[in-house]
């Protein structure tokens, strides 16, 4: 039972860590942002005395936190001006 519930726990991670690459390749700019959330994610988690197993976990949904970006159109994810209204919604509305 154990090792079915190990063997879980890796398949869940694997199709994290393929979500992040799809982050990298898709916008680096969001990538690192997502880099950085974990690091202090993670630190914050050790910090408070979580294990180091779960503030790995607690890291790697930090990293994936804006994954429905890879959804937006480039034009509005790079956008140097202020975005419109109807931008800033879309943006508001990506899930996680």
């Amino acid at each position: 039972m154990a090792t079915i519930q190990y063997d879980r726990e890796r398949e869940s991670r694997a199709i994290l860590l393929s979500f992040v690459k799809s982050i990298q390749e898709r916008d680096i700019v969001t990538y690192e942002h997502s880099r950085r959330v974990a690091t202090y994610a993670q630190r914050l988690a050790r910090y408070l005395g979580w294990s180091r197993y779960e503030a790995y976990d607690l890291a790697l949904a930090a990293l994936v936190h804006d994954l429905g970006k890879t959804w937006i159109a480039n034009d509005i994810l790079n956008k140097s001006e202020a975005l419109s209204k109807d931008e800033r919604r879309t943006m508001e509305r990506h899930p996680a």
